[in-house]
C-alpha cells in the first residue's frame, strides 16, 4: 500500500511540474523597436545588413527576437510592422530546419526595411509623443535585451518647435525646462535595461549643432529614466 501511496504521489508531482514547464512564459532574448522618422528628408536610412549584425544571429542561431518597424510623421498613430524569430531548443533543435527559419525571418524583416519610405516634407513632426510611446512600450516587454534605434534628425514640431530659434536658445541654456514641457503629455516610464540608438547624419555645421543640442537634451532625459542612450551615425555594437 505504501509503494503505491508513494507511487501516486510521484505522478502527481510529475503532472504538476510538467503542466508548471508548459505554462511558463518563453521570454524572448532581444526585443529592438526601430523608428523612422517620415516627417522631413533624411540622409541617413536603415540598413538592413547593419541590423543583421546587430541582431547576432551569426553568433546566436537559437535565440528569440521580436522586431517592431514604426515611424515618426505627423500624426499620433502611425503604421507598424511587428517581425519575429520564435526563440529555438539549442539543445532538441534541427539545425537544418533552425537556418531556414531565420532565412525566413531575414527576409520579412528586408522587406519591412526595404518598404520604410522616406524623403517626406510634412509641416509638423511629432517626434517626442512617438518615441516616447514606444518607449513605454519596450519597457513593459519581457525581452532580456530591450533596445530603439531612431532615424531622425529630432526636429520636434508639434509639442516644441526646434524651428523656432528662442525654443533653441532655451534648449541650449536650460534642457530641463524643454524636457518637462515634453513629459507633461507623455511621462516616460523605468527605462532601465534599453539601449536607446540615436542615429542621423546633419548635412552642415549649423545643423549638427542644432541636432546635437537636441540629441544630447534627449540623452539626458532617457538616462535620467534608466536607459542607455548612443548618439551614433551606425549601429556601433
Amino acid at each position: 500500500m505504501k509503494a503505491i501511496f508513494n507511487y501516486c504521489v510521484g505522478v502527481v508531482l510529475t503532472g504538476c511540474l510538467f503542466s508548471a514547464c508548459n505554462t511558463t512564459t518563453i521570454r524572448d532574448d532581444k526585443e529592438l523597436v526601430i523608428v523612422l522618422d517620415q516627417s522631413d528628408p533624411l540622409r541617413l536610412k536603415p540598413n538592413a545588413d547593419e541590423i543583421d549584425s546587430y541582431l547576432g544571429l551569426k553568433q546566436d542561431l537559437w535565440q528569440g527576437i521580436k522586431v517592431n518597424v514604426t515611424f515618426i510623421s505627423d500624426k499620433d498613430v502611425n503604421a507598424e510592422k511587428v517581425i519575429t524569430l520564435e526563440k529555438g531548443n539549442r539543445l532538441m533543435g534541427n539545425a537544418q530546419m533552425r537556418t531556414a527559419q531565420i532565412a525566413h525571418f531575414k527576409k520579412d524583416l528586408h522587406t519591412a526595411l526595404g518598404g520604410m519610405q522616406t524623403g517626406g516634407s510634412l509641416d509638423h513632426s511629432i517626434i517626442y509623443r512617438a518615441v516616447a510611446k514606444q518607449l513605454n512600450a519596450l519597457s513593459a516587454s519581457e525581452a532580456i535585451n530591450k533596445s530603439m534605434v531612431v532615424y531622425s534628425d529630432l526636429m520636434e514640431n508639434a509639442d516644441v518647435s526646434f524651428y523656432d530659434p528662442a525654443t533653441v536658445a532655451l534648449l541650449k541654456t536650460n534642457p530641463g525646462a524643454i524636457q518637462k514641457q515634453l513629459e507633461q503629455n507623455v511621462p516616460l516610464r523605468n527605462l532601465s535595461g534599453i539601449h536607446i540608438w540615436l542615429l542621423s547624419d546633419p548635412g552642415s555645421f549649423e545643423e549638427n549643432n542644432t541636432y546635437m543640442a537636441v540629441a544630447n537634451m534627449y540623452k539626458q532625459l532617457f538616462e535620467s529614466k534608466g536607459a542607455t542612450v548612443h548618439i551614433e551615425k551606425t549601429l556601433n555594437l
